[in-house]
């Protein structure tokens, strides 16, 4: 999740997600999505309830921006990982938790 006008997300898109590893393994392995925070765009949670984004922030407890969370088969939530972490911090979290090759 993030806001429009975060520096932190900003860092995240313009660092993390340009690092082309990370990009290809979330592309591949993941289905994602960013939402504002604060937006009252309407979706469909994981577990089919109708809430704005605004309401999912504040049910997952999301509320620092850049939130990502990572849900498993059973649409349990694995990994929360929040705000800006360079590319090899960012790498190392997501092989810690699920494992897979070190990129970085």
């Amino acid at each position: 999740m993030t806001e429009e006008h975060c520096n932190h997300c900003q860092a995240f898109f313009d660092t993390t997600l340009k690092d082309t590893e990370i990009r290809n393994r979330l592309n591949k392995s993941y289905d994602w999505l960013g939402l504002d925070i604060f937006s009252d765009i309407e979706l469909t949670d994981i577990d089919r309830t109708t809430l704005t984004a605004n309401e999912y922030t504040l049910s997952k407890r999301a509320g620092y921006t850049p939130t990502l969370l990572f849900y498993g088969t059973e649409n349990k939530v694995l990994l929360k990982i929040v705000g800006f972490h360079p590319p090899e911090k960012f790498s190392g979290m997501i092989n810690f938790s699920f494992g897979g090759e070190k990129t970085h």
